[in-house]
């Protein structure tokens, strides 16, 4: 049985994927699917309420927040997969080089990795936006620096005891260089579980950013944000209350939704729970 199939026979998976098609095709599809211009401003419909015309409500300038809520899932979706890829690439590379080749280098990162690990993830990302500045390109580099540590660990504890096999002594005694082995036999291992830690760290990569632009720290107006949508209503919650529960909701579906793909990909790909299933 193939590990899609797998997925689609648990109904967590299934739901899982449904939410999170549902968001990237959001995403990806903005301009189609937004019925309104997310930036355009309507004093005259400011503040209104739910309705047949807008279906989330409009925000304080009259824009639609439905449309908002849509171009905002673009920016979290940009945001979370070029980081995640960033500290999973970097990261797991990194670890298996480690794992491999040990010696005082290993030791010398590992120490370094502790350290960042011993801060908090959210304040260190915090700390690095504020001293960065609040660009799009600052704040990738903010959210991937946390999680590089988690990648780092993992590459590193899986390459250990894949360099013990037979075939990758064999590699090394036919005359293989390092970089050769580490590319052939240690990699296309590893991958797997960093492909399962991305996708688990993904949910936390968007709460991330939702927490920078609710801080103000994060993607800047005019650009939508849910970060930024809930912040700004946070002085409306008694006038038009829905300004911050729609984006609220959306960040709850998409991280429950990615959670639950996560846990799904992790249970089909760990051996041990399979065994015990």
């Amino acid at each position: 049985m193939s590990i899609i199939s797998k997925i689609f026979s648990n109904i967590s998976g299934i739901v899982g994927v449904t939410l999170v098609l549902i968001y990237i095709i959001s995403a990806i599809a903005a301009p189609l699917v937004a019925p309104y211009n997310p930036y355009e401003m309507n004093h005259i419909n400011s503040l209104r309420s739910p309705n047949s015309s807008n279906w989330a409500g409009t925000d304080q300038f009259g824009r639609d927040i439905f449309s908002r809520i849509i171009y905002g899932a673009r920016i979290s979706l940009f945001l979370a997969v070029t980081s995640m890829l960033l500290s999973a690439v970097f990261g797991g590379v990194l670890g298996a080089v480690l794992g491999y080749v040990g010696g005082k280098a290993d030791l010398i990162v590992m120490r370094f990795v502790d350290i960042l690990m011993s801060f908090p993830s959210l304040i260190l990302a915090l700390t690095l936006v504020a001293f960065l500045g609040a660009s799009l390109q600052n704040i990738i580099i903010a959210i991937a620096i946390p999680f590089t540590p988690v990648f780092v660990r993992m590459g590193r504890s899986a390459a250990i005891p894949i360099k013990e096999e037979e075939y990758c002594k064999a590699s090394k005694a036919s005359g293989a260089s390092i970089p050769w082995i580490i590319y052939h036999h240690i990699l296309p291992n590893v991958f797997p579980l960093l492909l399962t830690q991305t996708t688990l760290s993904f949910s936390k990569a968007i709460i991330f950013e939702s927490s920078l632009s609710f801080l103000g720290l994060g993607v800047q107006p005019p650009l939508a944000s849910w970060g930024q949508m809930l912040g700004a209503g946070r002085q409306f919650m008694t006038l038009a209350p829905w300004i911050a529960i729609a984006p609220g909701l959306a960040i709850s579906i998409v991280v429950i939704g990615i959670n639950l793909l996560g846990d799904t990909m992790r249970d089909v790909a760990d051996p041990h729970l399979q065994n015990t299933s």
